[in-house]
């Protein structure tokens, strides 16, 4: 056997370990990625069920919510038509009551007034 021969024996001798070892790495890398597939297939069988429960969900949540908004433009609606009612009742009674009160202040006045004349007739 000469230098060439056995340079070309171990050359192809490293190739053919070059060639197993890659081999091994290869056979470890399908099956990681047979497991990442398999856990990818677990986790989209887990999340489809709980997309359809959100979304379910979300559509229900619209509901109430559009229930509330309308909810709230009746109570809305309720307030104005109390305060209009107040400014209604206030407006009303505020002027009557105002002249009563001066009346009785009025004729509280004159009682007085007229007892102190009378208490100066009874006194000469």
């Amino acid at each position: 056997m000469t230098w060439g021969q056995a340079a070309a024996l171990i050359a192809a001798l490293a190739f053919v370990a070059l060639v197993a070892f890659l081999a091994v790495v290869l056979a470890k890398i399908a099956g990681i990625l047979g497991e990442v597939q398999m856990t990818l297939n677990d986790v989209r069988k887990e999340t489809m069920p709980l997309l359809k429960e959100v979304r379910t969900t979300v559509v229900t949540l619209n509901v109430e919510m559009d229930r509330v908004d309308g909810i709230m433009a009746s109570a809305e609606s309720a307030a104005a038509s109390v305060s209009n009612v107040a400014k209604l009742v206030t407006a009303a009674t505020a002027n009557p009551i105002i002249k009563g009160m001066a009346l009785l202040t009025g004729a509280g006045v004159s009682l007085r007034s007229l007892r102190r004349k009378h208490r100066g007739v009874d006194e000469e």
